[in-house]
């Protein structure tokens, strides 16, 4: 697998609620080799373009309170997918965001970010707002292995 010189979270963080007609997240996209920008589907709510470890999302805008401001299939930059284990050669090792480590484990996080405000303990996920972001992060069946770090804009309907 290629990875783009952008596979990083800090390059594509910075794009959160960027509508996918600004100039700046349509040059993230190419520089990621992405020449056809992500376009929601008739009767779909988001598209998603993996760029390495990471999966980055674009969602309607009716999610953000942004109904008929933009022109049929037209996203929002609203999420980031960081995938640590089986993702590629060998998953994300790039610098993860609010101080998080590919070595934590569900202790060390929530010892980290704090009680989770939702948890799910059947399909192994924890969930906190941390700056206004949706961070979540999913688990082994066991809880022993941490495997993705999603953030996402928390939406508005």
């Amino acid at each position: 697998m290629t990875i783009p010189r952008n596979a990083s979270y800090a390059d594509w963080a910075r794009h959160f609620g960027q509508s996918t007609l600004d100039p700046a997240l349509v040059a993230e996209f190419h520089a990621a080799g992405i020449t056809k920008i992500p376009v929601i589907a008739r009767d779909h709510v988001e598209a998603s373009e993996d760029v390495g470890a990471l999966t980055v999302t674009v969602t309607d805008p009716i999610y953000f309170g942004n109904e008929g401001k933009y022109g049929d299939g037209v996203g929002i930059f609203s999420g980031i997918s960081i995938h640590l284990e089986d993702y590629g050669d060998e998953g994300y090792t790039g610098q993860m965001p609010f101080a998080i480590t590919r070595d934590d484990t569900r202790k060390t996080l929530r010892k980290k970010l704090g009680k989770p405000s939702d948890s799910d303990e059947e399909d192994a996920w924890d969930e906190w707002i941390i700056d206004g972001l949706v961070v979540t992060a999913l688990y082994s069946e066991d809880f022993k292995e941490f495997m993705t770090l999603t953030v996402y804009l928390p939406e508005e309907v």
